[in-house]
């Protein structure tokens, strides 16, 4: 004989919408420091965004080797330094964005010359937020002021 055991039905859970980032200023891996006043990008999906932030490290191989990293502290282009674990620097410092579903960050003054890791994370309505950083999801990017 063939028994089916049939359980409550359950409705399915609603997906969640994943927070989505995508940086297009700087557009170029290398930038001239003079030309380089904002920062700008996309986020989503669309209408659900309550907030996005920025943080940008300052690369300096020689603070790292102290367990040093230095992250962007103001929109003056003044940077804060803490303390990393190893080769890691964590946590990022983030600064609040202007704008949601299309953001930017404006700099007062220029970078300094050098290489800079760029993080973007974009908070949904409910809270949800980004916990990864990858070049690919499009919420990171390297690039080198001159």
């Amino acid at each position: 004989p063939l028994v089916r055991l049939m359980g409550d039905w359950v409705a399915p859970v609603p997906a969640v919408p994943t927070p989505a980032a995508t940086i297009t200023s700087p557009a170029k891996r290398t930038v001239a420091r003079k030309k380089l006043k904002r920062f700008s990008g996309t986020a989503g999906p669309a209408g659900s965004v309550a907030k996005v932030e920025i943080a940008l490290r300052k690369v300096d191989k020689r603070a790292l080797k102290r367990k040093r990293c230095r992250w962007l502290k103001n929109s003056r282009s003044q940077f804060k330094t803490t303390r990393s674990r190893g080769k890691k620097c964590t946590p990022p410092r983030f600064l609040k964005a202007s704008g949601k579903d299309s953001w930017k960050y404006r700099l007062k003054r220029s970078l300094a010359k050098g290489s800079y890791e760029l993080y973007v994370r974009v908070t949904l309505a409910d809270g949800t937020r980004h916990t990864t950083f990858t070049a690919a999801q499009g919420n990171f990017k390297k690039f080198r002021a001159t």
